[in-house]
């Protein structure tokens, strides 16, 4: 952790532009396609997680009632799971049109520089000082492959 690149995702996702040019050798079609790429699923993550904080704020206000109405406590709590899904599967979706963007040879380069797997999920250090622009510890959730 700590100073320097992070890995796959992390960088995919969260590294300025001339870091994953510089890193991964990128042509400026492939930064411009990567950054379309982000801003879509960055836009939609946005969204997913105001509604699932909005059905956790519903579900709290029921579940402060007297007797809460096990009806729509269930289905509020399965409406957030669903949608906390499908915020998984647009990550998903945005990694794998990431790595497609990459050619053979850029991906080949990524899994040597994370060898210990850099899957969605994996805890990861950042690409600066302190990782992902932040002042400590440059560790978080899902960003990276865990140097």
């Amino acid at each position: 952790m700590g100073p320097g690149p992070s890995c796959g995702m992390g960088m995919l996702m969260h590294a300025p532009p001339d870091v994953l040019k510089s890193q991964l050798k990128l042509s400026d079609a492939q930064v411009t396609s990567i950054e379309a790429i982000r801003t879509n699923v960055l836009t939609k993550r946005i969204t997913l997680k105001a509604e699932i904080q909005k059905l956790q704020l519903k579900n709290r206000k029921l579940m402060q009632a007297d007797l809460p109405d096990e009806r729509q406590v269930l289905t509020a709590m399965r409406k957030g799971r669903a949608l906390r899904g499908k915020l998984q599967e647009e990550q998903a979706k945005a990694h794998i049109k990431i790595l497609a963007a990459l050619t053979k040879e850029q991906r080949t380069e990524l899994r040597a520089k994370c060898p210990m797997g850099w899957g969605l999920g994996q805890p990861g250090g950042g690409w600066g000082k302190g990782g992902r622009g932040r002042g400590r510890g440059g560790h978080g959730r899902g960003w990276g492959g865990g140097f």
